[in-house]
């Protein structure tokens, strides 16, 4: 379990990848620099 643990720490991601960032109903917006609340319409 360990080695599975380390594995997954250690790998390279591609930071080209465009993963959304979300977090508890919150996602990260570049334009605003930070956190906001999904309920906010754009």
């Amino acid at each position: 379990m360990a080695r599975y643990i380390y594995e997954m720490m250690t790998q390279v991601k591609d930071p080209s990848a465009n993963e959304p960032r979300k977090f508890a109903g919150n996602h990260f917006d570049d334009q605003v620099g930070g956190w906001v609340s999904d309920l906010w319409s754009e």
